[in-house]
């Protein structure tokens, strides 16, 4: 896995105080994407034990109530062990805190080859690709209109998708 930055301390990608992690690469190339030095798969840095450890740290600090993962896109095959042990640890070290995750594909789409890392780990999905047409800057926590806000542990349960409100 690769990143191409981390916030150790913000309030925009999600509720509370997190700390946010963007990966590298991204397929999609959404016209008027916010984060386009993401997209080359072979930018950013290398994501090591190391970082991960400093990551773990970070959201156990007082006040950091969330942990939010964006990209690029996230939900890559590549990214994939790497996102599920990172997450275990953060939830073992800060049960409390909320896993968001942001990705340009869809919840019906990524659910099943992703079900066991939601099922675990993830609070909030921020689900769609942006759409310049869409684009909607006071809509909370996302850019356009046709991304959703969904609750991931109603949603299995539910097996529909469940939106926060």
């Amino acid at each position: 896995m690769r990143y191409s930055n981390i916030d150790y301390f913000e309030i925009v990608n999600g509720t509370d105080v997190g700390v946010s992690l963007y990966t590298q690469g991204c397929p999609r190339h959404c016209k008027g994407c916010f984060n386009q030095g993401a997209w080359d798969f072979d930018g950013g840095e290398k994501y090591t034990i190391e970082f991960r450890d400093k990551i773990v740290a970070a959201c156990c600090r007082p006040g950091i109530k969330r942990f939010s993962i964006l990209g690029g896109e996230p939900l890559l095959e590549r990214n994939k062990d790497e996102l599920m042990v990172l997450c275990s640890l953060i939830k073992e070290a800060n049960p409390d805190i909320k896993i968001w995750v942001y990705t340009g594909d869809v919840y019906e789409n990524v659910i099943g080859d992703w079900l066991e890392f939601f099922q675990y780990y993830v609070d909030v999905l921020v689900d769609g690709p942006f759409m310049i047409d869409k684009r909607d800057i006071t809509l909370p926590f996302r850019g356009s209109s046709n991304q959703r806000i969904i609750d991931v542990k109603k949603s299995i349960f539910e097996g529909k998708v469940i939106e926060l409100d």
